[in-house]
């Protein structure tokens, strides 16, 4: 359990073209709203396609597709606002198997840091576009990200920067439901930079509350964006959450990624510098 001193580590200062940038990123004040999806194995396969990853592999031929929305109040690189659309993934291996969850009162459970591919990464600031892209690989573009969190419920959305279409909007009802209270787990992220997969250790600190929720209402938007096609491909727009989490006291490190494997890094599918 982390203590008065998560954030007593060691510091070391990396360039990037919007600044310099002290490694590890500190995330100090952090509300989450996340939304979990089962999606079946095949479909989620093809956007793996050219990472030197694969989809983690659950029972029943299903993977797992979380959207997760931050508003970090307080980092160590100022506030902004963020949308993850991951893949639980794993570097491709013919060990892998079929992996079983444990669960507790039908609520997954899932033992050590799970592992993803980031595979859409919208943000709201110049230096944490800059900084995910060319420290870590990340697929991130400054758009705008309105969001609202109420008691009772919570909704965010993702705009085309170009064109200020509706990539996506999401909506949840949580005043149904007291949710189940249970401490988070940190994270590993996989990704491409500089001709190898990166693996990223993300620690992190949090109590989440946890929804059996099924009524989360998303919307695919108008817009013709990569984002908008990941989402409609993964079929996210019309299957339902089977878990939603929630908390306001999330605190995280992001660490230095280190290269686990030679890679042909595929190109990064935004312009570094847009």
């Amino acid at each position: 359990m982390a203590g008065k001193d998560f954030f007593d580590v060691p510091k070391t200062i990396a360039k990037t073209s919007e600044g310099e940038v002290e490694l590890p990123i500190l995330y100090y004040d952090v509300s989450v709203r996340q939304l979990n999806f089962w999606v079946d194995y095949d479909r989620a396969l093809p956007k793996l396609e050219g990472t030197g990853l694969e989809p983690i592999r659950f029972s029943k031929g299903k993977t797992i597709v979380s959207m997760v929305f931050y508003n970090y109040r307080r980092t160590s690189i100022a506030a902004y606002e963020e949308l993850a659309l991951a893949i639980t993934a794993q570097p491709q291996s013919p060990k892998n198997k079929t992996l079983r969850l444990m669960t507790i009162f039908g609520i997954p459970v899932i033992r050590g840091d799970l592992s993803a591919y980031v595979l859409e990464l919208p943000v709201t600031t110049g230096i944490a576009r800059a900084g995910g892209r060319e420290l870590w690989g990340y697929p991130k573009f400054v758009t705008s990200l309105p969001f609202k969190f109420s008691e009772t419920g919570f909704e965010f959305g993702a705009a085309d920067p170009s064109t200020g279409e509706s990539i996506v909007s999401v909506k949840a009802d949580l005043s149904k439901g007291k949710g189940m209270t249970a401490r988070g787990s940190g994270l590993v992220t996989y990704s491409n930079l500089n001709d190898a997969i990166l693996k990223t250790v993300v620690n992190v600190d949090a109590k989440y509350k946890t929804y059996l929720n099924k009524g989360a209402e998303i919307k695919i938007g108008p817009a013709k964006h990569r984002m908008t096609d990941n989402l409609r491909d993964l079929g996210l727009d019309h299957i339902p959450t089977f878990v939603i989490q929630t908390t306001d006291s999330f605190r995280s490190r992001l660490n230095r990624g280190e290269p686990v494997t030679p890679w042909k890094t595929p190109p990064l599918p935004y312009p570094v510098n847009k």
